[in-house]
């Protein structure tokens, strides 16, 4: 389900997909352990280091509101961002 007008503050960052829409990252973590008590992207890579991975940030467009973070393997790789940068919003995995 899409709705246009979040009701999120703008601190918040947003799991993105490559097509604009943003999830609450709390939903996803619902079917994604790795995103359990995740809620930035350095909190996403403290948690793979403490699991012994190799977290990769890409943070280029940060200025913009935008962090990439994957892992070295090829595991994962999510990209961060604000409201503001958010087409549509999702509401992920019930």
């Amino acid at each position: 389900m899409f709705y246009s007008s979040p009701s999120y503050a703008d601190d918040k960052w947003y799991i993105m997909s490559r097509y604009g829409e943003c999830v609450d990252i709390s939903k996803l973590a619902k079917e994604k352990d790795i995103l359990d008590n995740v809620d930035s992207p350095e909190s996403l890579v403290k948690k793979i280091k403490n699991n012994g991975g190799s977290p990769v940030v890409d943070s280029k467009l940060s200025s913009q509101g935008y962090v990439n973070v994957s892992t070295s393997y090829g595991k994962i790789s999510l990209t961060f961002t604000k409201a503001k940068n958010c087409k549509k919003f999702i509401e992920g995995p019930k």
